[in-house]
């Protein structure tokens, strides 16, 4: 079983001495971040860890990340409330859905001279390879749990786990319309930063949830390649 993951340790963030795994839009001092900011969330971890990592990509924007420690919850905020002033308008309700998201990662990478680009999307088929060529070029994953479809208004999830000692895995949550940032694919598992959590995701749960209540275009990935 080959597995896939980031070379390097994923962005965490200070919240008065508690370190989380990647960023938390539940402890955004916006409200509008809070209530539909994930999307938001997941891009400033990739834009950072991409600064961290790899050569040449170097943001104004993302100077006080630059080096390898924990970001400071201010600082991270400050940060998710410019990348949506200036690259992801988020709406209330609905948030931003994956178009948008990689027009935002896009203006993101040619302002800030990223030598990168963003698509929505993969052929459902190929997703699980895609992620893993995604994560073999150390470059972090933004996956989204679409809306229920087509009757977006039901409440039917994904599940989230968690890890326990002895390897097996319990669940311990669910989740739907929603991005998360993959680091890493093992087997039957995805390794996902969501609310600042390390958490879990199976790849049955999540084909199982795209064929019977979403489907393969909002359930999928923003495909980002070198240029």
């Amino acid at each position: 079983m080959v597995e896939h993951r980031l070379r390097h340790s994923f962005p965490t963030v200070d919240n008065k001495g508690i370190l989380t795994y990647g960023g938390s839009q539940q402890l955004s001092d916006s409200a509008v971040i809070r209530k539909c900011g994930c999307g938001v969330v997941a891009a400033a971890d990739l834009f950072i860890y991409l600064q961290r990592f790899h050569a040449g990509c170097t943001s104004e924007l993302l100077e006080s990340t630059a080096a390898i420690r924990p970001i400071p919850l201010e600082s991270y905020n400050g940060i998710l409330r410019a990348l949506c002033r200036r690259f992801f308008p988020v709406t209330p309700p609905f948030g931003i859905n994956g178009l948008g998201l990689v027009c935002g990662m896009n203006l993101f990478f040619v302002c800030s001279g990223y030598r990168f680009r963003a698509q929505w999307g993969v052929k459902y088929s190929m997703l699980w390879e895609s992620i893993a060529k995604m994560l073999d070029m150390d470059i972090p994953v933004v996956i989204a749990v679409g809306p229920n479809l087509p009757c977006f208004w039901q409440n039917n999830q994904t599940g989230l786990y968690t890890r326990l000692p002895d390897g097996s895995y319990r669940k311990i949550g669910a989740v739907k319309a929603h991005y998360m940032s993959v680091t890493a694919l093992d087997g039957e598992w995805l390794t996902v930063s969501s609310w600042g959590h390390k958490y879990y995701i199976s790849r049955r749960d999540y084909d199982m949830y795209v064929r019977t209540h979403s489907n393969g275009l909002v359930c999928n990935i923003a495909y980002i390649k070198p240029v």
